[in-house]
């Protein structure tokens, strides 16, 4: 079964302690666990019962119920604040989840933030030294572009428009590289 709702792709990783898949409420517990440990407001105006007291309404700041959880998982249309799917991120211990989540769902993450998953440790490093190349040719663009003291038109739309699109593959290089760390590291996977 193909299910391209990454709240709950994140939530079928996690295992219990016994292996097993954790419930809804179960991760909502430790989201809730997570939030309020991080000091991550995912409810910023939780509703005030009469005979609340404050240490209760602020408690519920960091609280989320199975059913709310549910809800984003089963509609793709109902997005999770940043504060939660941070929240969620740290109790799922899924540093992809907050990239996946830019990307799928920010209206800025979606222009900017371009998000893959990364291949290999290897393969990343070795775009990574690709990278380093591209910079240093790009270096050598700008010296020779510097050395008469002028930049000309050419010169100029060349800085506008080649420079940002090749400074946008290395950062992306870059965050596959981290999430490769990040996911051997969560692994225990050994570095070799």
């Amino acid at each position: 079964m193909s299910n391209d709702n990454i709240y709950l792709a994140a939530r079928e990783k996690v295992r219990s302690e016994d292996g097993k898949k954790i419930s809804q409420s179960k991760a909502a517990e430790m989201i809730s666990q997570a939030a309020s440990e991080q000091k991550i407001v995912i409810n910023s105006n939780p509703p005030k019962i009469k005979e609340e007291s404050e240490a209760d309404r602020q408690a519920k700041k960091y609280y989320i119920s199975g059913r709310t959880l549910g809800d984003y998982e089963r509609n793709n249309d109902k997005i999770p604040s940043p504060a939660l799917v941070k929240a969620m991120s740290e109790a799922y211990k899924d540093s992809e989840l907050c990239r996946e989540h830019c990307d799928k769902c920010c209206i800025i993450g979606k222009h900017d933030h371009v998000f893959s998953k990364p291949k290999s440790l290897t393969w990343s490093s070795l775009r990574l030294i690709d990278a380093s190349k591209t910079l240093e040719n790009l270096r050598s663009e700008l010296f020779n572009m510097l050395e008469d003291g002028k930049i000309d038109e050419f010169e100029m739309e060349k800085i506008k428009n080649e420079i940002p699109s090749e400074i946008k593959k290395i950062k992306k290089i870059l965050l596959e590289l981290e999430m490769e760390i990040d996911k051997r590291k969560k692994l225990g996977i050994e570095f070799e």
